[in-house]
Formats: C-alpha cells, sequence, structure tokens
C-alpha cells in the first residue's frame, strides 16, 4: 500500500489493531504528519471547528484562527476512530471531505 493515493478503510472489532496498522502504514511517509480523530467523542457544534478548522470573529468565542485536524493532517495520516457511533449531520461533510477530487 505504499504511495497509496486515497483513503484507506481499515475496519475491525474493538481490539484488533486497527491504530497499530495505521501507524505502520504511516511509518513508511515518517516525515509526514498523523493526526488522530475519535469522532464520536467531538460534539456536534464542534466538530467542524475542530475538524475544519475557524477564523477568529467565525463564531461566539472564535477568539482566534484554529487550524483544523485535516488542515493539520496536510502531506501525512488522518486516522479517525469511532465512525460508527457518529450520528451528527457533519458526517455529510466529513464524507465529501475524503472524496477524491477529480
Amino acid at each position: 500500500m505504499h504511495n497509496e493515493a486515497g483513503p484507506i478503510l481499515i475496519e475491525g472489532e474493538s481490539g484488533t489493531g486497527k491504530e497499530v496498522t495505521s501507524q505502520l502504514l504511516h511509518a513508511q511517509q515518517s516525515h509526514a504528519p498523523f493526526v488522530v480523530i475519535n469522532v464520536a467523542g467531538v460534539p456536534e457544534n464542534l466538530f467542524e471547528s475542530e475538524f475544519f478548522g475557524h477564523v477568529k470573529g467565525a463564531f461566539t468565542g472564535a477568539e482566534q484562527n484554529k487550524m483544523g485536524l485535516a488542515e493539520a493532517a496536510h502531506g501525512g495520516d488522518l486516522f479517525s476512530t469511532r465512525l460508527r457511533l457518529w450520528l451528527f449531520p457533519s458526517k455529510r461533510n466529513f464524507c465529501a471531505f475524503l472524496r477524491p477530487a477529480k
């Protein structure tokens, strides 16, 4: 899977080594960032800000620019856990983000 150009789906029961597998795949390009996000652990009202980031003043309480996890992982790997537990509408934006550009 070296130099794989798109998203890779790693499935399995809890405790089967999905994160370890992703770290091993990532080790092939160790110079790049490796970012982990437990999507079920981020409150619905904060997900888009956490994942995509925001600029100062975008909403009440946004006192400074914040880089999102997607941008922090640019050029590297983003490991997302607990996708099956994720119930809120931001899932659509996340899926659109994963789709390869044409």
